[in-house]
């Protein structure tokens, strides 16, 4: 998942330019479809399938931990020993079933749907009476820009919340199921401009989704400013600059850029391998400096020295981002070797750890945020203080309720992990306080005090039930929040276990200080593994290096986007003709050969220079004609305004539901 506040703060730098070409528009639409795309991740159908299949392979095979989703530890052994519950059952009604289409998502995703649901009016809707409180919190980059209507936040909301797609997010696919096996198929291959296939069919995607976007606009352009088609205009280009950003975010880009830009300054005749030892020797001098602020990065973290990548650990993390994972049967990153990644542009896929990264990583960038607002405390209401707490206000670091402490505490996330003991009382605990109502009382006391609206409040009153639903199923068997408790646990548990490794690392001499040149696609530190979204990604503060570089560049990208199409919609009403956007998105998602006359060198030259981001016309390198142009221009543009290609790809990636949930029927007996 994407980092929401960085994303947000492109939406901020794209709103400044955009804004003022198009006044009469709820710019903040935009940054909703953008912030829609990152959150529908938490609903993965195939994802859920794909872990039902692991459960009961490692249950039933070993009554163990589970390698992709721990669950409920030990007590699935027990259930599956004595069968005092219906744990299949269990299980599809947890991560849902392929069909009936109805079933496809799971307790787990809706409680996540009508959590996010309420998180959402904290931030979008204009009728929340202690918005201020919410606001530095969850939306710091959105500032005073104007909120919307509760009922127009659940309209937007429940048509734009969907579920993970990889092409919204140029993220690697896994139309393969093993990574063996991907070396044979056409969409892993280079393509024909230096990128991977599957991301010259995501920038067809693109196109395709804005072409369409571009005639709905000029058709909408002249109804009033709030229609709900203009809404969903502006959403739909947040989508899909999500896209765009991600492409810089989730890929190798930014790696590539500065291994091509320092070669053409190097001698003649120099091998690669002595050019590789040369660079990782000298590339950290070549980094940008981190944007100057007055205040903590919105998602850095708490910016503790533990957690901060050392100087060797970057080194090494920009030269396995240059390099492409190998596999060895079935499905395994091989422990030996991976293969010279200088000549393509990939993006980052998904292992088996890299949920539990992905979790614990954004939940410590939530607690860093948090403890820096020092108004930020909570009371409990005046019943629940004598049981479970004190009078004195407390920070959601330290609440009694066990869920709120184990989503703000990574100390508390850390003990359970190690603890096994602990952990029981404390889901223990857990079930009592759910079971006497405590989350209920706590919303009620949050609504009172005017903290919710009346649609955050019925959406989290949702959430509890369907989790109570899943509690009272049995008692060998989690609710959702028990679940994401042992599921954190062990998140936080590996997270650490990776740091440590990578501490060791650095002072290792294997392969030189550092071991920059290790290639060992699985190099032990799950957090290091080549190819996977931990790795590759750059979206926080704390995902470096390059995190400043990809930045720059995303956020250049995306405003020039935008501008493109905001200026046809004010230039030309018509729909006769339009915009070429293939040519496009060509000139801003292409193989980064930093040459000096190319826009990516000019942004990053532009910056180095004055530390400020460049307006679109400091950058020379434009694109040429963007309108489409020439005597199939009409046709060009009929075909991508009636295409198909997004049906296509998210038909392809359901379709992986039906494999595994399939599969996984075969482990039941």
């Amino acid at each position: 998942m994407g980092d929401l506040h960085r994303h947000a703060e492109i939406f901020r730098h794209v709103h400044r330019t955009v804004a003022p070409l198009r006044p009469d528009e709820d710019w903040i639409c935009l940054e909703f479809g953008n912030y829609l795309t990152d959150i529908s991740q938490f609903r993965d159908p195939y994802a859920n399938m794909l872990a039902k299949r692991t459960v009961w392979g490692q249950g039933l095979g070993t009554f163990g931990l589970f390698a992709l989703v721990p669950i409920i530890g030990t007590l699935v052994s027990e259930a599956i020993l004595n069968w005092a519950v219906d744990l299949d059952e269990w299980i599809d009604r947890m991560f849902g079933v392929h069909e009936p289409a109805g079933k496809r998502h799971g307790k787990l995703a809706a409680y996540f749907q009508d959590v996010f649901e309420g998180v959402t009016h904290l931030v979008f809707a204009d009728d929340v009476k202690k918005a201020e409180v919410w606001h530095p919190v969850l939306a710091p980059a959105l500032g005073d820009i104007e909120r919307l209507p509760a009922a127009e936040v659940t309209r937007i909301y429940r048509a734009f919340f969907t579920q993970y797609y990889p092409h919204e997010h140029t993220d690697f696919p896994p139309y393969v199921l093993f990574g063996e096996s991907r070396v044979n198929h056409r969409l892993y291959r280079k393509g024909p401009n230096g990128l991977s296939a599957y991301l010259e069919e995501y920038t067809d995607y693109l196109s395709e989704s804005l072409s369409k976007l571009e005639v709905e606009w000029k058709q909408a352009s002249r109804a009033a400013k709030g229609d709900p088609r203009r809404h969903n205009v502006l959403a739909g280009l947040g989508k899909a600059l999500h896209g765009v950003e991600d492409y810089f975010f989730h890929s190798n880009h930014l790696e590539l850029h500065l291994w091509n830009e320092l070669r053409a300054g190097r001698p003649k005749g120099e091998t690669d391998e002595e050019y590789r030892r040369w660079f990782a020797a000298n590339v950290a001098s070549h980094w940008l400096p981190p944007e100057r602020t007055g205040t903590p990065e919105p998602g850095s973290g708490s910016g503790s020295g533990e957690d901060r990548p050392s100087r060797a650990h970057q080194v090494r993390a920009h030269l396995r981002r240059l390099r492409y994972p190998l596999y060895r049967p079935v499905n395994t990153l091989d422990p030996e070797k991976s293969e010279p990644a200088t000549g393509i542009v990939f993006t980052a896929g998904f292992d088996k750890k890299d949920l539990f990264h992905t979790l614990s990583l954004a939940l410590e960038s939530m607690e860093g945020a948090l403890a820096r607002m020092e108004h930020l405390f909570v009371s409990l209401p005046e019943d629940m203080q004598t049981s479970y707490g004190s009078k004195r206000p407390t920070r959601l670091h330290d609440s009694e309720l066990v869920l709120l402490r184990v989503l703000f505490n990574k100390e508390e996330r850390s003990r359970l992990g190690r603890d096994e003991d602990y952990l029981k009382k404390r889901l223990a605990l857990h079930v009592k306080q759910l079971g006497d109502g405590l989350y209920e009382k706590g919303i009620a006391h949050l609504y009172s005090r005017g903290f919710l609206n009346d649609a955050a409040r019925d959406a989290w009153l949702r959430a509890i039930a369907t989790d109570r639903e899943m509690e009272d199923f049995g008692a060998l068997t989690p609710g959702v929040s028990g679940f994401l408790i042992n599921l954190l646990a062990q998140g936080q548990q590996e997270l650490e276990r990776s740091r440590r490794l990578s501490r060791q690392f650095d002072t290792a001499r294997d392969f030189g200080q550092g071991n920059p040149l290790d290639p060992r696609s699985d190099n032990g530190a799950s957090g290091e593994h080549i190819g996977t979204h931990t790795l590759m990604s750059k979206d926080t503060g704390k995902s470096l290096p390059v995190h400043e570089e990809t930045r720059r560049l995303a956020r250049f990208a995306s405003m020039a986007v935008a501008r493109h199409l905001v200026t046809e919609v004010n230039t030309d009403p018509s729909t006769a003709g339009g915009l070429d956007w293939d040519r496009i998105l060509r000139h801003y998602l292409r193989f980064p050969y930093a040459r000096p006359a190319m826009w990516e060198s000019q942004v990053l030259a532009h910056v180095r220079r004055t530390g400020a981001d460049p307006a679109y016309d400091d950058i020379p390198d434009k694109v040429v004609q963007p309108r489409a142009q020439g005597p199939d221009a009409a046709l060009r543009l009929a075909a991508r305004r009636n295409g198909t290609l997004r049906v296509e790809l998210e038909k392809r990636y359901r379709d992986l539901e039906k494999r595994v949930d399939q599969f996984q029927l075969l482990l039941r007996f």
